[in-house]
Order: structure tokens, then sequence, then C-alpha cells
């Protein structure tokens, strides 16, 4: 190889290399904030709460995989929070980072963008519910861990706990009338529960034969 073919040829690497190939950039921040407890965290993707200007965006918090480097894990949902695309305002749904969000609840979700001044007349009481199953923060690395049930509401931003401190969350989904039901396990026991949508009160409680 001559010395104008080298010269190429190192050329050609340089440029590869200062053009980062290999590495896929859409423009999402590596990291988006830090939180109170300086913990790194990044947002996920949003999701349309139909039939008002709300989105809900995941909370995903890092790990350093070595070399200064920061990976995120979509399973790793440590809050979420909830915007108004119409005044910027926002919140949060717990009040820190600590706890893990393992399964979110969104009855009335699209993909679409906020739709302005929709009439929520003639929408069911579970339109504008959410909800949470949360993991607690392990005092002990060998730990079980245990889970707590929030529900909440968008249109009055109303949130409540309906279940804590249980062993496991098996199934959440709404009834023909428009409830939350669940099965849970709280201890020796697996229960079956329904809550009313716009209360909060369990309505029904009732011990599985398994």
């Amino acid at each position: 190889m001559n010395q104008w073919s080298l010269a190429l040829v190192l050329l050609v690497a340089i440029s590869v290399g200062a053009c980062g190939v290999g590495e896929f950039d859409d423009g999402t921040p590596r990291e988006v904030a830090k939180d109170e407890s300086g913990a790194r965290v990044r947002l996920g993707e949003i999701t349309t709460v139909e039939g008002t200007t709300l989105v809900t965006v995941p909370v995903m918090l890092g790990s350093e995989s070595g070399g200064g480097s920061y990976s995120y894990s979509s399973d790793d949902i440590r809050n979420r929070l909830i915007i108004d695309s119409a005044t910027g305002e926002s919140r949060r749904v717990l009040p820190d980072n600590r706890r893990q969000i393992v399964r979110w609840i969104e009855p009335g979700t699209s993909n679409e963008s906020p739709e302005m001044n929709v009439s929520t007349s003639d929408m069911p009481p579970s339109k504008f519910l959410y909800g949470a199953v949360v993991a607690r923060a392990a005092a002990k690395d060998n730990e079980p861990r245990r889970y707590d049930v929030l529900l909440g509401r968008f249109d009055r931003t109303q949130q409540v706990w309906v279940s804590e401190n249980l062993s496991g969350v098996q199934n959440v989904w709404l009834t023909p009338a428009g409830d939350v039901a669940m099965i849970v396990v709280a201890g020796p026991l697996t229960l079956f529960r329904v809550y009313d949508p716009q209360s909060f009160r369990m309505k029904l409680e009732k011990r599985l034969s398994i």
C-alpha cells in the first residue's frame, strides 16, 4: 500500500469515527433531569387522555452502566407525570421516585394529539379513571416485595390508595357497569374486590376459593 492509499484509509477512518456511525440519534436526550434524591431520570412516550387536553408521561430511572454512561429500562417506571397541554400545568402521580409502577391503568387513552374543548357530559364514569399498581421499596434485599394500588381521576385531580401492603395483584379490569375490579393477594387470602370509579369506595370483597 503506497502512502497515498494509506492516507486515504486513515482519512476515512477518522471521518467515520467523527460522525459516530452506529449511534442512532433521534434527538431524545439521554438524561432529562435529576430528581430530589439526585437520581438521573428520563421521560418515556406520551399517552393522550381522550376527551381532555391531558397527556401522561412515564418517568424512568437510570442506572450507571459503566464508563460514566447511564441506561434506562422501560420496565423501571418510577413515576408518571400528568401534563395539561393547554396550560402547561403538571403534577406527578407519586410523591417521589422511590417506588416502582409495575402496572399503569388508563382506560381512556389514545396516541392522538389532545383535543381542545371536548364535551364530557356523555362519557362514562370510568372515562377519566387511572390507576397504578405500585411496588414498595424493599427495606432489605431479601425482603418480599409488597404492593399498593392507587386509583385516581383526571377530571378532578383526586387519587386514593385503595389497597395497601399486598403480597400481589393478579388482575385489574373494568366491569360492564364501569366499576374497577381486581384480584389481589393479601397474606394467605386471595380476594376479589370491586371499587366505585367515582368515590373509590369498596363495593364488594369476596374470598376466592382456589
